[in-house]
């Protein structure tokens, strides 16, 4: 029940979208918990238009973990109108900013630095160090360390940083 000065009674929704890391997203889902299994992904078991409620509800009935990846039954399935194949989103957190994007900001700073020689990591540094990043100036990246540079270590706020303003660091050496 809310109540304020001008309004009292029950607010209704619907529960659209379950957002988290990987391992939160498949321990609330039914999924299974080990990403070395043969079957570790909620979203790519097969092709995505195959994938289906029906065929979903197949591989709990079976409880072969092993070849589908389902270890239980949602049990948000319970709530009207969700479906965890439709309504179970990838967290841009964890599967981006702390996975893709840090492999690729090493790969193409290490692939630029090194095997190109297109501009050095003091260059690279001194750039960083006087950008103007505006309302993100509270997020500004570290100078970057050649101890590090294969496996770069920041924030969050940081490596997106650090992706936003990428081309804007760099773009004027890259052909």
């Amino acid at each position: 029940m809310i109540e304020s000065d001008d309004f009292k009674g029950n607010i209704k929704f619907e529960l659209g979208l379950i957002v988290g890391d990987n391992l939160g997203i498949h321990s609330i889902t039914g999924f299974v918990e080990s990403f070395s299994s043969n079957y570790p992904c909620r979203v790519c078991e097969i092709r995505k238009e195959d994938r289906s409620l029906e065929q979903y509800n197949l591989d709990v009935l079976e409880c072969n973990v092993t070849t589908s990846g389902i270890k239980d039954v949602c049990v948000w399935h319970d709530v009207c109108g969700f479906n965890v194949l439709d309504q179970s989103g990838m967290d841009i957190m964890h599967d981006l900013l702390e996975g893709v994007c840090k492999f690729d900001i090493a790969f193409l700073l290490n692939y630029y630095i090194y095997a190109l020689k297109m501009f050095s990591l003091q260059i690279l540094n001194e750039r960083m160090i006087h950008f103007d990043y505006g309302p993100d100036s509270s997020s500004k990246p570290p100078v970057l360390i050649t101890e590090n540079i294969y496996n770069i270590r920041l924030s969050v706020s940081e490596m997106l940083v650090i992706v936003q303003y990428f081309g804007l660091l760099i773009g004027d050496f890259v052909p």
